[in-house]
C-alpha cells in the first residue's frame, strides 16, 4: 500500500471523499518533495502540516490543515511564528467552503490572495480517447534524461534551475509511489508529466510544455499518459491542481471541478 498523510475527519462534518482524499495527496506530494529537499524542513504541529522549502519563496513553503475546518487565528500564530524565526515568506492553503470562511481573517492578518488552483478529479465512467502514439513518453532514468526533464519545468513554471533540482531531488523521485513522465517528439523532449500516489488516489503534477512546442496538444497528451499509467496501475480517482493555462484543457478532456485551492501569502518582511 502506498503512504499516505493521516488526516483526521471531524465526527460532525460530512466530508466529501474525494476532496479528502485529493487533499491527502497533495499535502503528501507536497510534505515529500519539501522532506527530501536538500534545504527542506516539514513540521507537523496539531493539525498544521508546515512544509519548509529552505528558501523565501511563498509557493513552496506552505501551511495545510490537515482536518476540514476553516482556519483559525491561532494556526495563523503558529504559522507566522515558525517562519518569522527563520525569515521566509510563505502561504497558506485552503480551499472551499473553509476558504470562503477564512478570507477576511486571511486580510486583518496581513495575507494576499496569491492565486486560486481548481482542484479537479477525472470521472471513472470517463472514456478514454485512443493513444496515436504521437508522443514518445519515457520515465528519465538517466541524468541527461533527467535535466531535460528539469529544463522544461524550468522554462513552464519560471524557476531557477538549482530550485526545481533542489525539489525535484533524487531522494524525492525515486520513492516507488512517484513517476515522471518525459513526452519527445522525434527525439526532442516537449512535455513533462509527474503522478504522486496514495492508496485512495492518484496526482497529476508537474505538467509543463517547453515554449517553442506549445499549442500542439503535447501538454494534453502527457496528462492522458498519466491518466492511463494511474489507471494500469488500479487506481479509478485521478486528481490535479489546475493552473489558469490547463484548467480549460483539462475541462475539455472530462476532468471536473470538486473544490478550489486559495493561497494566500504572507510577506514576512
Amino acid at each position: 500500500m502506498e503512504p499516505s498523510l493521516q488526516t483526521n475527519q471531524p465526527a460532525d462534518q460530512r466530508v466529501d471523499r474525494s476532496i479528502f482524499n485529493a487533499d491527502n495527496n497533495f499535502i503528501y506530494a507536497w510534505q515529500q518533495m519539501m522532506a527530501t529537499s536538500p534545504k527542506g524542513e516539514i513540521q507537523i504541529l496539531d493539525d498544521l502540516v508546515i512544509t519548509n522549502c529552505g528558501i523565501s519563496i511563498p509557493f513552496f513553503n506552505t501551511v495545510f490543515t490537515s482536518s476540514q475546518r476553516i482556519v483559525t487565528e491561532q494556526d495563523i500564530t503558529v504559522a507566522k511564528d515558525y517562519f518569522s524565526k527563520i525569515n521566509k515568506s510563505f502561504q497558506f492553503c485552503v480551499h472551499e467552503p473553509w476558504s470562503v470562511q477564512s478570507r477576511d481573517l486571511f486580510k486583518e492578518q496581513g495575507f494576499v490572495l496569491e492565486t486560486v488552483l481548481p482542484g479537479m478529479t477525472f470521472p471513472d465512467d470517463r472514456e478514454l480517447p485512443v493513444n496515436n502514439d504521437v508522443l514518445s513518453v519515457i520515465q528519465p532514468s538517466t541524468e541527461d534524461e533527467l535535466s531535460q526533464y528539469i529544463t522544461l519545468v524550468c522554462e513552464a513554471y519560471e524557476l531557477p534551475e538549482w530550485l526545481a533540482r533542489q525539489i525535484l531531488n533524487t531522494d524525492f523521485i525515486a520513492q516507488p509511489n512517484v513517476h515522471l513522465y518525459l513526452a519527445l517528439v522525434e527525439g526532442i523532449p516537449v512535455s513533462t508529466s509527474m503522478l504522486v500516489n496514495t492508496p485512495e488516489v492518484a496526482g497529476i503534477y508537474w505538467v509543463a510544455t517547453g515554449k517553442a512546442s506549445r499549442k500542439k496538444g503535447y501538454g494534453e497528451l502527457v496528462t492522458w499518459h498519466a491518466v492511463r499509467e494511474a489507471l494500469q496501475q488500479g487506481y479509478s480517482n485521478v486528481i490535479l491542481q489546475a493552473s489558469a493555462m490547463g484548467q480549460p484543457i483539462y475541462q475539455r478532456m472530462g476532468f471536473e471541478n470538486i473544490c478550489r485551492y486559495e493561497l494566500w501569502n504572507y510577506d514576512v518582511g
